[in-house]
């Protein structure tokens, strides 16, 4: 009878590290399929642990932030040109005329 008790003991504190462990994966990678379904770099982990998941989940939301930044410029780039390109264009249609 003991040892059902020690057993069944074993298993359901295995459960409830495993589950510890597996939870904040989880959840990171649900963020990163979001991520990568909607193109959104916004998104971030959440990070209120002080354990090496927290740390990961910092260096991610570091990671997304540079990415974010970077599209930012890109686009703002993209809008320069574009709006170069369209008074050029506006200033040698008065020429030609």
């Amino acid at each position: 009878m003991v040892f059902i008790l020690l057993v069944i003991g074993a298993i359901l504190i295995q459960s409830f590290f495993a589950q510890q462990i597996t939870f904040p994966i989880q959840k990171e990678i649900q963020a990163f399929e979001q991520i990568k379904r909607t193109q959104d770099y916004s998104i971030r982990l959440e990070t209120n642990q002080k354990d090496e998941f927290s740390k990961l989940a910092i260096s991610i939301n570091e990671l997304l932030d540079y990415i974010e930044k970077e599209k930012n410029r890109d686009q703002e780039k993209k809008n320069i040109a574009s709006s170069s390109r369209k008074r050029w264009t506006n200033y040698f249609r008065v020429f030609r005329y």
